[in-house]
Parts: C-alpha cells; structure tokens; sequence
C-alpha cells in the first residue's frame, strides 16, 4: 500500500503527524508524533487562558451589556407573545368556538325547515 501524501510536506504538523512519527531531517532518529501535538495543546490552552483573562478585563463590561441587552430583549419577547395570546388568539378561539356552535344551531334549524317543507 503506498503511503499517503502529506498535506504540508515542509513542516511537521498536525494533520500530518498525528498517528505517526516523522523522522528526524538532521538524522537524529524519529520524532514521534505526539512530541509534535504536546506543545500545540499547551499553547492552545495558554491562548485560551490569555483570551479569557482578555475577555474578562477590557471586554468583561461589554460582554455583560450585551447579555443584558439579550436578556431585556427575551423579556419583551416573552411580555409580547402573552400579549398576543391572551388579546388575539384567545379571542379567536372563543370566536371559533361559538362560530361553531351557532353554525350547528343554524345546520338544525334549517333541517327543521326542510322538513317542514317536505312535509307540506
């Protein structure tokens, strides 16, 4: 089976030595490959803490303005499909309902009134 072309053949990276080991160009052996993964972990949870401390220092009061923008935005959401329920769709079904009820009613009668008539 051939081996698989490396995706960035001039560096030793990730998605290239992730289950293998590269061998060394000054002919010192192999690297293996976790070697090669260890550090970028470490510098992405280095970058991590930094961005967090980032975030919390110069940006922690606009993050908190927007969750509480969101926040009163929801809340008016939410006031506002109360609203629409209890001052619209509310009414409707009632109407619906009792719509319904005088159509059956206004069904009978008009049957009575063919009978009637049938009758004659």
């Amino acid at each position: 089976m051939p081996e698989q072309q490396l995706l960035k053949p001039t560096e030793w990276s990730y998605c290239d030595y992730f289950w293998a080991d590269k061998k060394d160009p000054q002919g010192n052996g192999t690297v293996a490959g976790f070697q090669l993964l260890l550090p970028k972990q470490l510098k992405g949870k280095q970058t991590q803490e930094e961005m967090s401390e980032f975030e919390e220092g110069s940006l922690g009061e606009a993050w908190a303005q927007v969750k509480k923008s969101l926040a009163d935005e929801a809340e008016v959401h939410l006031k506002f499909s109360a609203k629409l329920h209890s001052e619209v769709e509310k009414p409707l079904m009632n109407f619906h309902e009792n719509f319904k009820k005088d159509m059956k009613k206004c069904d009978h009668h008009i049957a009575d009134l063919r009978k009637q008539l049938a009758s004659c």
